[in-house]
């Protein structure tokens, strides 16, 4: 099998047929369901692409059908590993499970008013049932916040190439205007998933350490001064940048969380500022139809 290539997209060169369908993957949000890489050829095109749903990729073969008679379609699926639980069961990561201020917040607040010490500086310890309750809510806690950054990632890797296609003057308006608006749809994901993540990952933080946004902050955009491309760029970077320090807060190399980013949460900062970006893009982009 031949090496995975760099990521492509459809140029005016390309046959309509296949702009549109790289249009129409990016249109139908199956971009997140499959991680594809698209190497385009004079008679047809390559899809490189991580599989972790075969319902995604029944899907992708279903669109790529009334193709294949007239052009040459390639696609080489990737099935990652499925991670496999340890016979003991299925535990939070232990990042998640030492961290004192998440175990309070996902704690069932009734029980632990009840069972409440007289002596504060005596904490009771949980109870069997408690600590799996605490388990399964932080299993899904992990598991959503990953999900989501998962998502976010992929909408932040897809853009620069989405703008780019979107700013090329050598292809015809409608196909620059859906392109415009699938940006549109990006930035705004990720300005949705930002937040998201910021929320979620808060609970994790000291108190003292987190500040309530002002009306002014939640407000504000950073509107880009760059080209479009370059900004798009630099959103990508953030995106993606971003994502890697939220999967290593859940699982950090030494299986626990560093105190600088106890201290000051420069992550929920980065998160912040991401949003601001996605936002700010998402202005600047011409209006469609």
């Amino acid at each position: 099998m031949p090496a995975v290539p760099e990521e492509g997209r459809p140029t005016a060169d390309t046959a309509s047929d296949l702009r549109d369908f790289w249009l129409r993957f990016h249109e139908s949000d199956l971009c997140q369901g499959l991680d594809a890489v698209f190497l385009f050829r004079p008679n047809g095109m390559e899809i490189w692409c991580i599989v972790e749903d075969e319902k995604d990729l029944d899907k992708l073969n279903e669109l790529l059908t009334p193709l294949r008679p007239n052009y040459r379609i390639a696609v080489y699926p990737t099935r990652p590993a499925v991670e496999k639980r340890p016979i003991e069961g299925h535990n939070p990561p232990p990042s998640l499970w030492n961290n004192e201020e998440l175990r309070t917040f996902l704690s069932d607040p009734f029980v632990s008013a009840m069972n409440a010490p007289a002596d504060p500086s005596k904490p009771r310890p949980l109870t069997t049932s408690q600590t799996d309750m605490v388990k399964e809510r932080m299993i899904m806690f992990s598991e959503q916040t990953l999900d989501w950054n998962r998502r976010l990632r992929r909408y932040a890797a897809d853009l620069p190439a989405l703008t780019e296609v979107a700013s090329d003057s050598s292809l015809g308006p409608e196909t620059r205007a859906r392109a415009f608006s699938i940006c549109a749809a990006h930035a705004q994901a990720i300005e949705r998933l930002a937040t998201r993540l910021n929320d979620n990952l808060s609970e994790a933080f000291p108190k003292g350490t987190k500040r309530p946004k002002s009306p002014a902050e939640t407000a504000k955009t950073d509107v880009p001064k760059a080209p479009l491309i370059e900004s798009a760029r630099e959103l990508s970077n953030s995106g993606i940048t971003v994502t890697r320090r939220v999967y290593r807060f859940i699982h950090p190399q030494r299986h626990t969380v560093g105190l600088a980013d106890l201290r000051e949460p420069s992550l929920l900062e980065a998160l912040r500022g991401l949003r601001r970006m996605a936002n700010g893009f998402a202005h600047s982009l011409p209006p469609t139809q």
